[in-house]
């Protein structure tokens, strides 16, 4: 009898402990898709105020009607970048990173604040609307006279890498996708992202996400360059990234024939501009200005 009182109080008191670990990531996990509005403090409003200097803020609806903003940057030589940014993010969040650096050399950028974050209406469910506003986002960007519409390219960060790949399997005027620190599958990641706290806190991480509406089995990058017609692709991740195993490099530069892939080993999830160095952005740029070769110049003065 005491022997059988014992074993329930110890499985009471770990499933106690395991509902309390899991109510903490679910939270947690809440947060990876809240608002990101410019307004909400002092860093978000200086940053607004300095792209707005050198960008032009644009804006398009979706068939639902929700407003979105992008900032467009253009290009100097043809060739426009649209960037997808990762959860929680914002569109300008990479203008401080790989953005800047490869307008500095010519590139053009098209800056998207996706559904509900930054200035853009919507809800942050990274459902088919966010499939909608890329494809609004390249009608867009072929529209501008100073850019090339055969030399349009995508750029996805994280989250953002999963919905390049999707766009990218609907709309080949994406003549090439560069996915940073990307996942196969989102499920596949929560599970990896929060295994090391306590066992099964994946489950939990993934039941905020679907309390935030977001479709957890549809966000398959595997899946998504499955349908892509081959184009060039360039994988990169970070040899210390906690959130993303490196496995599924592997697995998604397995995809894609031909596919370009990079680790950096000392690089984690953030900010691979300072952790990978100018390598990194040469890298890039090397990749891009392949990619995108023109058959006939289009250079702008």
């Amino acid at each position: 009898m005491i022997t059988t009182f014992l074993c329930v109080v110890f499985v009471g008191a770990v499933l106690s402990f395991w509902g309390y670990r899991g109510s903490e990531v679910f939270f947690y996990a809440l947060g990876d898709f809240s608002a990101t509005p410019y307004t909400q403090d002092e860093s978000g409003r200086e940053l607004l105020e300095r792209v707005s200097a050198v960008s032009t803020k644009v804006e398009w609806t979706l068939s639902n009607g929700d407003r979105q903003v992008a900032y467009y940057i253009p290009p100097r030589t043809g060739r426009l970048i649209i960037y997808a940014h990762g959860s929680p993010g914002n569109g300008l969040g990479m203008y401080g990173g790989e953005a800047r650096r490869l307008v500095e050399r010519g590139y053009g950028a098209l800056l998207v604040d996706l559904p509900g974050y930054g200035a853009s209406e919507g809800d942050r469910t990274w459902g088919v609307d966010f499939v909608e506003t890329m494809r609004l986002a390249v009608d867009f960007a072929s529209a501008q006279t100073e850019v090339d519409s055969n030399r349009i390219a995508g750029f996805g960060y994280s989250n953002g890498g999963c919905l390049i790949a999707r766009a990218a399997a609907e709309d080949d005027r994406l003549s090439a996708i560069v996915l940073l620190a990307s996942y196969t599958r989102l499920a596949e990641q929560l599970h990896f992202a929060f295994k090391r706290r306590v066992p099964g806190m994946g489950y939990f991480a993934i039941a905020a996400a679907r309390w935030r509406g977001v479709p957890v089995e549809d966000l398959d990058t595997v899946a998504a360059l499955e349908k892509m017609d081959p184009r060039p692709t360039l994988i990169v991740s970070g040899g210390r990234d906690h959130a993303i195993a490196l496995v599924m490099h592997e697995q998604i530069k397995s995809v894609v024939p031909g596919t370009e892939a990079i680790i950096y080993p000392n690089a984690d999830h953030l900010d691979f501009v300072t952790q990978a160095g100018p390598a990194y952005i040469d890298a890039l740029d090397d990749f891009y200005d392949r990619a995108l070769k023109p058959d006939v110049s289009v250079e702008v003065m």
